[in-house]
This record gives C-alpha cells, structure tokens and sequence, in this order.
C-alpha cells in the first residue's frame, strides 16, 4: 500500500539469482525530469519511502537520490558509477 495517496513505483535494485551472471550489475533506475529546475541557493527536502513487495526477501540499504543537469546514460543495466 502506497505511504499516501494512490499510487507506487516498482524497481529492482539485484535480482537475487546468484546462478546468473548479472547478479552483481543487475539494477533498474528510477527518472524523472523536472518541472522547472533548482535554483541555486535554494534549500530542497527530498522525502521518499522504500518498502518490499510482498514476497520479497532481499531489501538494498544503498537506494540514494542524485540531480544532474544532464541525462543520465541508462543505456545498460550495470551500476551508475555516480555515488548519490
């Protein structure tokens, strides 16, 4: 159930197959572009809420937020090599 309102946003962060050789790379990225960008001086509060689906066993303590001016280069499923 969502923490308010009515709706949820699934992703992966392993796939927890560690017969696969994507065990360690495997991740899916959440994006989003902004209505109208930050502005500098500016302080922001960033909130959200991680909860498991049900029937999952594995839960990641590394999930973070970055903003960038550009977008991000999503064309694999390996680690962004950017620490949030």
């Amino acid at each position: 159930m969502p923490k308010a309102g009515n709706g949820m946003l699934g992703f992966s962060t392993e796939n927890g197959f560690n017969n696969s050789a994507l065990y360690n790379y495997y991740r899916e990225y959440i994006s989003a572009r902004l209505l109208k960008p930050l502005e500098n001086g500016v302080v922001y509060n960033l909130t959200f809420y991680v909860n498991c689906a049900n029937g999952v066993y594995y839960a990641s303590s590394g999930i973070g937020a970055y903003f960038s001016q550009e977008k991000l280069p999503l064309n694999s499923f390996s680690p962004l090599k950017i620490v949030p």
